[in-house]
């Protein structure tokens, strides 16, 4: 994954894998877009349901 422009500074990862499922998921972002309302254990919800219902 490339990163184009900008620092890393501030950034933040969060991975967690699904062993029921197979599915490990890699959340990225950096502290102002948690500020502005990222909810990274929603969307990591939604992926879930979303996997689970195909």
């Amino acid at each position: 994954m490339a990163w184009h422009g900008g620092s890393t500074a501030g950034f933040a990862a969060d991975a967690r894998h699904y062993p029921d499922s197979g599915i490990s998921i890699v959340m990225m972002g950096n502290a102002d877009s948690r500020r502005l309302g990222a909810e990274p254990q929603r969307i990591r919800e939604a992926v879930l349901e979303a996997v689970a219902a195909e």
